[in-house]
């Protein structure tokens, strides 16, 4: 399963029995550009369904930093949620898109456990609102 693999910036996927987690970053090239559409036409062809949009403003992607101010993408074992400081998850979840986007929620049909309780384990795609950069964030298992 791979969305324009030519355009894959940077990437990490380390994964184990218990679960794992995925970061992948493009960056369009020669004059392409992402779209919502094409994206979640994707996610369809592979299961995923899309669950909602959020709309993300460039002040807004600022607060989403470490305690050391790096930008992340606030992905913890609860969803996505900037509220919610967790350096030590978020630090596998580097962002580099700082302007107005858009954040599509896919739904998986993959879990997280946490407590010994089961819960969906969304994908989150980040979309600049240029559209020349595209991150994917997922954390899944226990």
């Amino acid at each position: 399963m791979k969305f324009q693999p030519r355009e894959i910036s940077a990437s990490s996927a380390p994964s184990g029995a218990w679960g794992g987690r995925a970061y992948i970053e493009w960056t369009a090239t020669d004059g392409n550009k992402f779209t919502a559409a094409s994206i979640k036409k994707f996610a369809a062809s592979h299961q995923f369904t899309h669950v909602s949009d959020l709309a993300v403003s460039a002040a807004d992607l600022s607060g989403w930093t470490t305690s050391s101010g790096d930008w992340i993408f606030p992905l913890g074992y609860d969803g996505l949620d900037a509220k919610v400081r967790d350096d030590e998850v978020w630090a596998h979840f580097p962002r580099r898109i700082t302007q107005d986007s858009v954040v599509m929620k896919f739904d998986t049909n993959w879990s997280i456990a946490i407590g010994g309780f089961e819960k969906p384990a969304y994908a989150y795609a980040l979309l600049s609102g240029d559209q020349q950069k595209l991150s994917l964030y997922h954390l899944w298992g226990e």
